[in-house]
């Protein structure tokens, strides 16, 4: 069992040991760690916020190669030993997990598989957006299937392609 001492003062048992628990909880939970996604924390608040829990930033494979990326990979390790160390003590956290965080993580579970789906559990905004661009993929698939029209009219067919009065034109994506 973990318990913690502070230098300079006179206690030590439970009281130390659960704001040790405490502090190290909040210092994970800071924004500017940027380890975590923030779309719904305001940009005056210190700690990231989630409606459905903390989940992590994306990190591409170049950046996880960074210094700064593995810096932030490190910090997972030592979060997931620390959240470790605290269920082995039987000890709570301060850290408000997404639930899909353990989901994706349990490298056994075939229940969470990427999908829109998983996405909402994490970022409805996101989740929202992504559907509403399989729609005009899907759309752009069946036009490209369709035998019977020609390639200018396939062509023009995709221009054309609209949903709730918006062309993929009117989305700006820039990827």
């Amino acid at each position: 069992v973990l318990e913690v001492e502070y230098f300079e003062e006179v206690g030590t048992g439970l009281g130390p040991t659960l704001e040790f628990y405490s502090t190290v909880s909040r210092e994970f939970s800071k924004k500017k760690l940027k380890i975590w996604r923030e779309n719904e924390s305001n940009s005056s608040d210190e700690y990231a916020f989630g409606k459905r829990g903390l989940f992590p930033a994306p990190l591409s494979a170049q950046q996880a190669t960074s210094e700064d990326g593995e810096k932030k990979l490190e910090m997972f390790k030592v979060l997931g030993k620390f959240v470790a160390r605290s269920m082995l003590d039987s000890r709570i956290v301060d850290i408000s997990f997404n639930p899909t965080l353990f989901r994706l993580s349990n490298s056994s579970s075939t229940l969470t598989t990427p999908s829109l789906a998983t996405i909402k559990t994490v970022d409805e905004d996101l989740a929202k957006s992504l559907r509403l661009l399989k729609k005009f993929a899907d759309a752009k698939q069946k036009i490209d299937r369709d035998q019977n029209k020609t390639e200018a009219q396939r062509i023009e067919a995709s221009r054309s392609i609209r949903f709730h009065d918006v062309a993929v034109e009117d989305l700006a994506l820039d990827f």
